[in-house]
């Protein structure tokens, strides 16, 4: 569900049901007690998302991923993480809350003059996904998408390092 009329953020519950019948599916009656149905149907939607951006970066890869790291505070969605699970067929990594900040420094690093040394981005990144790294609270949202997952790739091919 990231069809541009649901970034905005009022009147979800119809905006929700919107796309739903522009899809073809039945809309959520928008009554007390169908709050878990529309936080379902947003999570089912996060998580084939997560689907077709995994597929879209294995093709531009050329290889298939064997697991998916995943960060910020959706993280502390079970739910989120075992649909993902499911919808990608690869175990979901829990890594810091935090990291999905320090991820998007990394990458303002690189596109900046500052940034040009291929790997500072991949090391901050690494450093933070660990649950030892010792980052705190910097923020709770979660912004950690292809772009990044593709900038990463291609830092870490040109150091010939990895992230395990």
């Amino acid at each position: 569900m990231d069809a541009p009329a649901l970034m905005l953020d009022t009147e979800m519950p119809r905006r929700i049901n919107s796309e739903l019948t522009r899809l073809g599916f039945d809309a959520i009656p928008d009554v007390a007690g169908n709050e878990p149905l529309f936080a379902r149907t947003i999570l089912e939607s996060l998580a084939r998302g997560y689907a077709s951006a995994l597929a879209n970066l294995e093709r531009l890869l050329g290889r298939k991923l064997d697991r998916i790291h995943m960060t910020g505070g959706a993280t502390r969605n079970q739910l989120l993480i075992a649909l993902t699970e499911k919808q990608t067929g690869l175990k979901v990594e829990i890594g810091e809350t935090e990291s999905s900040t320090v991820g998007n420094l990394a990458i303002q690093l690189a596109a900046s003059e500052a940034g040009g040394d291929p790997q500072v981005g991949p090391a901050v990144v690494r450093k933070a996904g660990r649950r030892d790294s010792g980052i705190q609270g910097a923020t709770e949202r979660n912004s950690f998408g292809v772009a990044h997952a593709v900038w990463l790739e291609n830092a870490l091919n040109r150091t010939g390092e990895t992230l395990s």
